[in-house]
Parts: structure tokens; sequence; C-alpha cells
């Protein structure tokens, strides 16, 4: 996990792109979010207001928090996703991504109380937007994660199938709604192995791999197919 830099971090981190040649590709998309965080939190000091910089803020903390467990990241997260839904109380994107860091500090505290009450936000936004593409992949990424007794696993892997159905019919809403389609691939390959298919959870696993073989998701993706081998 890269530490927050400075503007002088910033240009050391380019000189050393510059210096590992071949290797730079591996570290491009960490250096990458590590500038772009930096820009965004230099951003909301100027733009306090800015919905979209308070949610980009919050998913990157979320992302951070997801792959890394630094529990640094679920405060910075929940500060900015709070302070996103102040702003715009009937933003759905605010309260779903809000809902998916309850799930995470839950996985975090083993707090099976906490992970409902984030299933159940989420659950509640699908009733007002039963087709709302990022709130269904969101809660198909909790859903397949969380414990077998939640009984979930059938519902995560609807709610993928159809982001996956819609993006394919529609590229265009992975950029509106800022899917991550990588990580779409790597939950529907878990969704697969869960249900004891393991074709295709190696087939989506593949399409991961595919899609994003630098990243976290990739990254992942290619070690449960080596598992599974």
């Amino acid at each position: 996990m890269f530490q927050r830099m400075d503007p002088s971090r910033i240009v050391s981190a380019a000189v050393v792109f510059v210096m590992l040649g071949s290797s730079a590709p591996t570290l491009a998309p960490a250096i990458a979010a590590e500038v772009n965080l930096y820009a965004l939190e230099g951003r909301v000091v100027r733009e306090p207001q800015n919905l979209q910089v308070l949610l980009q803020l919050g998913q990157e903390y979320s992302r951070r928090f997801d792959e890394g467990r630094l529990q640094d990241d679920s405060r910075k997260g929940r500060e900015y996703l709070d302070r996103a839904v102040k702003v715009a109380p009937q933003s759905v994107e605010a309260k779903a991504r809000s809902a998916v860091l309850t799930c995470l500090d839950a996985r975090e505290r083993n707090s099976k109380n906490l992970a409902r009450k984030g299933l159940s936000e989420l659950d509640a936004l699908l009733v007002v937007e039963p087709n709302n593409p990022l709130v269904r992949e969101l809660r198909g990424f909790v859903g397949i994660e969380v414990p077998g007794e939640f009984v979930r696993v059938d519902q995560a892997l609807s709610d993928l199938t159809f982001v996956e159905e819609q993006a394919r019919k529609n590229p265009s809403i992975i950029n509106t709604y800022a899917l991550n389609m990588p990580k779409v691939f790597l939950k529907l390959g878990k969704c697969w192995r869960a249900k004891g298919d393991m074709a295709n959870a190696k087939k989506w696993w593949q399409e991961a791999v595919q899609a994003s073989p630098t990243s976290w998701e990739g990254k992942t993706a290619a070690r449960l197919m080596r598992k599974h081998d």
C-alpha cells in the first residue's frame, strides 16, 4: 500500500517509474491512483460541496480499505461519503457507496448485524430503482462475500449477470455509472464457484485477467485460477 504523496514525492515517483523500465507497468496503476487521490484531496479543499469529488474520494478510500484493510482508509471513506450524503441527500450513489462501506466495516469487525444493515440499505435503494446498474453491481459485490447463512449467492449472481449483460449491450453505462467491470467478472467467478460450477467460474476469472491483468481484480482472479487449476 502506497502512502499518500506530497507534490515532491509525486515527482520522485515519476522518476522511479522511468528508472524501473520494464517493471514500471506493474506499478503504474498504483502510482496513478495515488496521484489522482492527491489531486482529488486538493480539489475538495477548494470545492467542499462538489458531490462528484466527494463521491470519488469516498469510492477510492473504500477501495483501498477493501484491498488493504487499513482502518484509516475506512475512516476517510466514511468522512467523504457522509459529506456526500449531506450535500445531496437524494443521491442514490452516495447512499449505495455508504452502504457498501458499512458492509466492509462489518467484515473487519466480524459483525453480522452491521452486514445486514448495509445489505438492507442496498435492498431499499433497489426497491426504488430496481434496474440501477451501479446499485446492483455493489449489492452483488457484497452479496457473494457474506456468510452462506445470508442466502445471497443467487441474488448476487442475478445482480452481476444483469450488470454484465447491460454493459455488453450498452457499453456507455460503464462510464455513466462508474462500473468496475473487472471486479464484476471476478465476483461472477466467485458466484459460480459457490454454485459448484468451476467451468463458469474460471471463464469469468479469465475475463477479469484479460480486462485488467495488473489490477487487484486481475491478480486476484489469476490467483484463484491457479488455486483451482
